[in-house]
């Protein structure tokens, strides 16, 4: 990937000074956004946009408990991971945008639990010289819930006479995070919320290159450990 992107590729270079170059879309079906530019016809433009994932990690020490361990010779260059990771937490995406045209829309679908098939949002920007957006970043979800719908308008907003802020809280059961060079998809990485499964596509047609499913292995290690829990025959041998 080209990054930043370079315009004498055919790319997008933008300057720090110009904001009107870089731009975040997104398209819900069935709700008509304001945007009028070529290829965005209809988005609706967000100032905002936060998600974030993570991993529940444990970590392991040796304390010394086991007697029979104290006297063996510690391997410093021992680097194995010995400690338990959870199932990734993904978080809902959350998104904020001025009140328009779409606002009413969006609040009757959340109101009346109707869910999205796909929402797509784009990060956007032009070449220099250039009046067309080009994506290099994106996110699509799948069977989406909006969850969340609240409007902000603080003292600060009166004061420099800005519009109030909409905030949205996308609850979705797949989430696909895509990397674009020169507007053409490159990679991706797809993660399902309900088997706990990871994809990534790379290449000019997204091909599957792996295929992680935690959920699978988060059982395996379940039973792993309840194997080796003593039952009360091995107890009593004890």
């Amino acid at each position: 990937m080209v990054w930043p992107l370079n315009s004498s590729e055919g790319s997008a270079t933008v300057s720090s000074a110009s904001a009107e170059q870089v731009a975040i879309f997104a398209y819900f079906p069935g709700v008509t956004g304001s945007v009028s530019d070529d290829g965005y016809q209809g988005w609706i433009k967000l100032e905002e946009f936060q998600w974030g994932a993570g991993l529940g990690i444990s970590r392991w020490r040796d304390d010394g408990a086991d007697e029979e361990q104290e006297d063996e010779e510690v391997d410093e260059n021992d680097f194995a991971r010995k400690g338990e990771c959870t199932d990734p937490s993904i978080s809902e995406i959350t998104i904020t945008k001025c009140p328009g045209p779409e606002s009413a829309n969006l609040l009757f679908n959340m109101c009346g639990k109707k869910s999205y098939d796909k929402i797509s949002i784009r990060f956007v920007r032009k070449a220099v010289g250039s009046s067309t957006y080009v994506p290099y970043m994106g996110y699509d979800t799948y069977n989406t819930l909006l969850s969340g719908f609240s409007v902000s308008a603080p003292r600060r907003y009166q004061e420099e006479s800005k519009l109030p802020g909409e905030s949205l809280s996308l609850n979705f059961v797949v989430l696909d995070f895509i990397t674009f060079n020169k507007g053409v998809p490159t990679e991706s990485m797809r993660y399902h919320t309900g088997t706990n499964t990871s994809t990534f596509r790379s290449g000019p047609n997204l091909e599957v290159a792996e295929v992680v499913k935690k959920q699978k292995e988060f059982k395996q290690r379940q039973e792993e450990i309840k194997s080796e829990e003593p039952t009360e025959e091995t107890a009593n041998d004890v």
